[in-house]
């Protein structure tokens, strides 16, 4: 009997254990499957585009239209092509105003009137970057024919070119009414610049190119009127050009012509126009201990030299004095001479001068223009300008050593530089330059 209670007790036993293990198993593997989390992994693929080729609607260029009369002529440079009058010393066209629209132009930007007594301003056009291409103006000066945009005049101030046999100040006069002439006739749409040059001086009438509109050519009539009027007003009147860099041979030390071409090349003028009586060169600097042994060498020293410019000098001055009484006298006006020595050598030719000292050469002169070149035009990616001189003469005057060395020196630099060399002769040939169609 007790037996059977132990066998029914275990059997009970076991069967409860058997039942708390299967309840702890399953607790267990609830607990664990709750704890697991499905993940998927999902790679999103590479974007890539596809271009199609697709035609798209063109919009048409609309060309800019300004009031400015021109018609086509041929071009030697890739700008495009316009002439204002085939004749601009004896016409004139008929005055444009140009719409008040600012358009591109190289070298237009900042104060235009700089340098300028003029009671007013100088009327500018555009500042930024670019060209004109419709600014293109041909030109007739002194039968010097070109053609340009930015366009520059360079006159002589020098006394040489008013002396008796190249028609004195009334010549001067006529000058400067055909250059004023050739202003007015150009387009409104070209820029110009004039200045009057004399060894070391150069006189801008603005410091920068303006264009020809018809108050800027008012007001460079008034101010060119002002230069070799009579014999109490000559020369430049003004110096309002300085170099913004020298170029070596010459460096520092560039006068008149090519001074002058200097304010020219750096506004990047691409037509020049000049008209001069000779040629200028700076002595070569020398200190004065090499002046003096210079001067001793020929036969100069120093007592010699004292009484030179004490005794002589004073006395040439005298008789030019009273040899321009005796013309006043007669209704003449005053004589005008290159300077005093070229007055004593046509008074006194026997008489012995100071020996001159050495000048850079022509040569020097070349050099230091091409530099110039290279740098305000070439290294910017421009042209080379245009380059035309003319040569004032008288329409007798006998062509000597230095007038044959000027020219040779002025014809050069217009072969370098793409323009003309021609002599002009005194107040005749220009009377005939201006009325010769």
């Amino acid at each position: 009997m007790a037996k059977i209670r132990r066998r029914k007790y275990k059997k009970t036993h076991w069967t409860r254990n058997a039942a708390l293990v299967s309840m702890i198993i399953h607790a267990l593997f609830l607990f664990t499957a709750g704890s697991i989390v499905a993940v998927k992994v999902f790679k999103q693929a590479e974007t890539t585009f596809e271009g199609s080729n697709r035609e798209r609607p063109k919009m048409e260029l609309r060309q800019l239209k300004i009031p400015v009369t021109v018609k086509n002529m041929q071009r030697r440079s890739r700008r495009p092509a316009v002439q204002v009058q085939p004749r601009l010393a004896a016409r004139t066209v008929a005055e444009q105003k140009m719409p008040d629209i600012s358009l591109p132009s190289r070298g237009l930007s900042g104060d235009l009137a700089g340098g300028m007594d003029l009671g007013g301003s100088v009327e500018g056009l555009g500042t930024s970057g670019g060209s004109l291409g419709f600014g293109i103006s041909s030109i007739n000066f002194f039968g010097v024919k070109s053609e340009g945009e930015r366009v520059m005049f360079l006159i002589s101030a020098h006394n040489s070119m008013m002396l008796d046999e190249r028609g004195g100040i009334p010549a001067y006069t006529k000058v400067k009414e055909e250059i004023v002439r050739l202003i007015r006739g150009m387009s409104p749409a070209t820029v110009f610049n004039v200045a009057v040059f004399s060894g070391h001086r150069v006189n801008m009438f603005a410091q920068e190119m303006v264009p020809a509109t018809e108050p800027n050519r008012d007001r460079v009539a008034s101010w060119f009127a002002q230069f070799n009027t009579s014999h109490d007003q000559r020369g430049t009147r003004g110096n309002n050009y300085r170099p913004s860099r020298t170029f070596e041979p010459i460096g520092e030390h560039i006068v008149h012509q090519t001074r002058a071409l200097m304010s020219a090349f750096e506004q990047q003028a691409d037509s020049i126009f000049m008209i001069a009586a000779e040629r200028w060169s700076l002595r070569v600097e020398m200190t004065e201990e090499e002046r003096i042994e210079y001067r001793d060498d020929r036969g100069w020293d120093q007592e010699r030299l004292k009484q030179w410019r004490e005794v002589f000098i004073p006395r040439a001055r005298k008789e030019l004095e009273r040899i321009n009484r005796e013309r006043q006298k007669k209704g003449l006006p005053p004589a005008v001479y290159r300077h005093l020595p070229h007055f004593i050598h046509e008074r006194w030719p026997n008489r012995e001068q100071p020996p001159a000292f050495p000048h850079y050469s022509q040569d020097d002169q070349e050099e230091t223009i091409e530099n110039a070149v290279i740098s305000h035009y070439r290294r910017e990616g421009l042209d080379k300008p245009s380059v035309n001189i003319i040569l004032f003469r008288g329409k007798d005057e006998e062509m000597d050593r230095k007038s044959r060395i000027d020219a040779d020196f002025f014809d050069e630099i217009t072969q370098d530089y793409r323009g003309t060399f021609r002599v002009l002769e005194g107040l005749e040939g220009i009377d005939y330059e201006m009325t010769d169609d």
